[in-house]
């Protein structure tokens, strides 16, 4: 029985003596090919072929031309062939590729399924090399192929996103729903937290009217708060995050610190009512980083 003509892919070896097959299906759309490789180098580009061809007998009428080895149903015709070029044929790979994170994202893509460790660690060095990598692609590498060391900077990438209204609504549906329904639940808390740390201005502090400072003092501490503070936490760009949050406003409620044109009572004041201030904001919308990492963990 001969199989009907499918198209031999360049991308193997002319004179290979196992086969290996690639068939298109409706969520596997692409074109029926066939590629020809030498059983050793299979077996050297990972270990899903290593397993499969180690043991087979002499003679054996698997993996012919007439009987190719078929691919792990999760492999796409693109991924499967960019780790062909990558495993096979490098010398080849044109620097428009070379430097593209969607076609490193392929080898990774195919790497994984396939159990080739070369070629996962040189497609995740690449991509954490690159310059300006998309986060949301960064994060659903990050919940699908296990790159768990992009999780955390990917997620805080896209939680700006759409904070600044940067994420539009087709990049959307490239995350795993769970993923951004999570983003944007945590966006809306941050800027919840945010504009309760700063809502109301500065904690003003009593006292300060019966000093002989008079106005001074205050206007002194408004400055350090929103110049110092409150303008980072809301910054449209780069606001803090709200671990940095509650970092800075321990440093800012310090003893020791001494605000610029504020003299040493007035400074004592102002500390006291910071604390109670932060201390709220702080246990109402406690840091949600664990959180947010636990349930990302879990896709």
């Amino acid at each position: 029985m001969t199989l009907p003509y499918v198209e031999t892919s360049s991308l193997g070896f002319e004179d290979g003596n196992t086969w290996v097959a690639f068939a298109p299906r409706k969520d596997r759309p692409g074109i029926a090919r066939v590629y020809s490789f030498h059983a050793t180098q299979l077996m050297q580009s990972s270990t899903f072929f290593e397993s499969l061809l180690r043991d087979r007998p002499s003679g054996s009428k698997e993996a012919v031309k007439e009987n190719p080895m078929p691919l792990p149903d999760v492999l796409s015709q693109d991924d499967w062939e960019a780790f062909c070029l990558f495993a096979f044929r490098p010398h080849e790979i044109p620097p428009e590729k070379a430097n593209c994170p969607l076609w490193w994202s392929s080898v990774l893509r195919a790497a994984i399924p396939l159990d080739s460790l070369i070629a996962v660690k040189k497609a995740t060095d690449t991509l954490s090399n690159l310059p300006a990598v998309d986060p949301v692609l960064k994060l659903n590498l990050a919940a699908y192929y296990e790159q768990r060391q992009w999780l955390a900077p990917a997620f805080e990438n896209v939680v700006n996103l759409i904070l600044n209204n940067n994420l539009s609504e087709e990049t959307a549906k490239q995350l795993p729903k769970v993923a951004y329904d999570l983003a944007l639940k945590t966006a809306i808390r941050l800027l919840h937290y945010r504009l309760t740390v700063t809502s109301g201005g500065p904690p003003r502090f009593t006292g300060a009217s019966q000093t002989t400072c008079g106005k001074s003092c205050q206007e002194a501490w408004e400055r350090e708060w929103w110049n110092g503070f409150s303008k980072n936490i809301l910054h449209p760009v780069t606001p803090w995050s709200m671990s940095r949050v509650v970092l800075e406003a321990e440093t800012l409620m310090n003893l020791d610190i001494k605000v610029p044109d504020m003299c040493d009572g007035c400074t004592g004041q102002s500390v006291t009512f910071g604390e109670s201030s932060v201390f709220i904001t702080t246990h109402a919308f406690p840091d949600t980083t664990n959180y947010k990492h636990s349930k990302l963990l879990q896709l």
